[in-house]
């Protein structure tokens, strides 16, 4: 172990990684996998929720994209790496990819893909992000 030698230190105890972390160097695995695939046509795959909306360009907010149950959700930095880590843990067979998204009013809420689709790259990387 690296920290091994800080046992030797009473003011130093080497703990195993809390979930979070644990939780959050897997994502960081399968974001890495997943971002490395090369683009081969103008066609994104996406999940697609039951009203038919996808994860694409209006999903973007100030902070980034924001993935994940409710309650354990969290921001991604751009809409490739959702798109990446979202792919990756559906393929892992985690459950349906989750998402906000802005419904009719503007109000962002949190949608599960019933598919995944291929839409076109235009459609899911427009120029126009959300204001919120």
């Amino acid at each position: 172990m690296i920290f091994q030698w800080l046992k030797n230190f009473s003011l130093f105890e080497v703990t195993p990684l809390s979930k979070n972390e644990a939780v959050d160097s897997e994502r960081e695995a399968l974001r890495k996998e997943s971002t490395q695939e090369e683009v081969v046509s103008n066609r994104v795959l996406v999940p697609v929720a039951r009203d038919g909306s996808c994860l694409g360009h209006r999903c973007v907010r100030t902070k980034g994209v924001q993935i994940g149950p409710r309650k354990s959700e969290f921001y991604v930095a751009s809409l490739e790496e959702a798109l990446a880590i979202l792919k990756a843990e559906h393929e892992a067979g985690k459950g349906p990819a989750r998402w906000r998204r802005p419904n009719e009013k503007g109000h962002f809420g949190t949608v599960a893909a019933v598919a995944w689709e291929e839409r076109p790259r235009e459609e899911v990387f427009g120029e126009e992000k959300c204001p919120v």
